[in-house]
């Protein structure tokens, strides 16, 4: 077992888990409801990144997360997660070892289900309804104004971006049976 409890006030995370080449990540909530990055270094050893106690910092100035739902981590070693902020709302949120975190863009009415990053930008899976097809979006990691790449992708998620590529799976129609199947699929563009 590698990154346990660090005290009993943690409990298990939401699907925030990331792996780099030395240390292992994870979302986790305390008793107060507030988000925390849990981090492994050396993939062995339990230490909180940043701090736990009502936010990802100690000492932070920004709204403390009361939930956190998705994280990713890009080769700059900044942490993006999709979370709720406590008088703001749902919202991406960058925040990069030692510094407090930051605002990249308040998502009231979106729906996350994949998030990743790379040294620019933040890649988005979702959707504005519950019935709604989903969209694939791109924030500039800095703040600002959303891209909207792709729209209509059926049941769409596992976002990866690589260095020229935007990744992501959907559910295909595959006919010649007595009903549709729906099978997944890759597909990419390019950035």
């Amino acid at each position: 077992i590698i990154n346990p409890e660090v005290n009993s006030g943690l409990y298990p995370s939401w699907p925030g888990l990331v792996v780099d080449g030395t240390n292992v990540y994870r979302l986790t909530w305390e008793t107060n409801s507030a988000v925390s990055v849990i981090r492994s270094q050396n993939k062995t050893d339990p230490t909180v990144y940043g701090g736990a106690g009502g936010g990802i910092y100690v000492n932070s100035t920004f709204e403390f997360f009361t939930s956190g739902r998705y994280m990713a981590k890009n080769p700059q070693n900044d942490i993006v997660i999709w979370t709720t902020l406590t008088t703001s709302g749902p919202a991406l949120v960058r925040a990069h070892d030692g510094q407090s975190p930051s605002l990249i863009a308040l998502t009231p009415s979106l729906e996350v289900k994949s998030v990743t990053a790379d040294n620019t930008h933040v890649y988005v899976i979702g959707r504005f309804g519950i019935s709604l097809p989903y969209w694939v979006i791109r924030y500039p990691l800095s703040g600002g104004v959303a891209e909207y790449l792709v729209e209509n992708q059926h049941n769409a998620g596992n976002l990866q971006v690589d260095a020229t590529h935007v990744y992501w799976t959907i559910e295909g129609v595959k006919y010649g049976l007595a009903a549709p199947v729906l099978d997944p699929t890759v597909v990419r563009m390019a950035k």
